[in-house]
């Protein structure tokens, strides 16, 4: 998973150590999708955004994938001097777009004191 060349790089002095996992799950049947509405990029009267009425389907198993990464790499005790971060990408139905989602933003490294 990187945990070990993550903890060998920092054994080794470098000085800024970080992992990243990405996850490309299988693209899973459209019924198993999530039916979400567009949301467009102007402002409603009130200061919100505005649906613009279109709905997309978006599959979350790639966020669910990432945030199960976060969990794993959480359970090893990656040190604090390593950042870390997890992405979870999908493709859409088409194949025209793809979305994501990301988990970790805690988990800034820190600088690697000499002799760690």
């Amino acid at each position: 998973m990187g945990f070990k060349q993550a903890s060998g790089l920092l054994r080794d002095g470098f000085p800024f150590v970080g992992l990243l996992h990405i996850a490309v799950p299988e693209v899973i049947p459209t019924e198993f999708c999530w039916d979400v509405p567009v949301i467009g990029n102007a402002l409603g009267p009130n200061g919100a955004l505005v649906e613009t009425g279109e709905r997309v389907a978006v599959d979350p198993f790639p966020i669910i994938t990432a945030q199960r990464q976060e969990g794993r790499i959480n359970a090893l005790g990656l040190p604090m001097e390593a950042g870390f971060n997890s992405i979870g990408l999908n493709l859409s139905p088409d194949g025209e777009g793809f979305s994501g989602g990301t988990v970790g933003f805690d988990k800034t490294g820190k600088l690697n004191p000499p002799g760690f």
